[in-house]
């Protein structure tokens, strides 16, 4: 298995879509290790759910398995206002995983648009645990991360 030195950060093909990176042993230095290794930027997904949820919505709950094209539109706009030119995104675990809690239909809605998504321009890098990959995910755009 690759190790942080060996993740295709710049080079991943497609340069368009996102990739995952498969990351069971994760943790904040990691993360901040791969961003000054790789140039990339940090973005964490559950702060910036919670803050577009609060300026966009009145209500308490976040119903996201009714606003998955939204919460789409938002990571193609995390992408977009992006200073750099690779971004690693973190924490799409709690989508995800209030997903298949909720409502299975949508989980499976939101990888298809996730595999889908094209014309990113930037390299997006979602870090998830192995257990959330799902086994339709195409193998070009997946990388699993050995960390000693």
């Amino acid at each position: 298995m690759p190790t942080l030195n060996d993740i295709p950060i710049a080079t991943a093909t497609p340069s368009d879509r996102p990739h995952l990176l498969v990351w069971d042993t994760c943790n904040d230095d990691g993360l901040e290790q791969l961003r000054f290794r790789h140039g990339t930027y940090r973005i964490d997904y559950g702060k910036t759910l919670i803050d577009r949820h609060t300026s966009l919505s009145a209500s308490q709950y976040l119903g996201l398995d009714r606003r998955i094209d939204r919460e789409i539109q938002a990571l193609r706009d995390l992408v977009e206002a992006s200073p750099t030119s690779y971004i690693q995104l973190e924490g799409l675990d709690r989508l995800i995983t209030y997903l298949a809690i909720t409502d299975s239909n949508a989980l499976s809605l939101l990888w298809q648009q996730l595999i889908d998504l094209r014309q990113l321009p930037k390299r997006l890098w979602l870090i998830l645990p192995s257990s959330l990959i799902p086994s339709h995910w195409p193998s070009t755009q997946l990388h699993y991360l050995e960390t000693p």
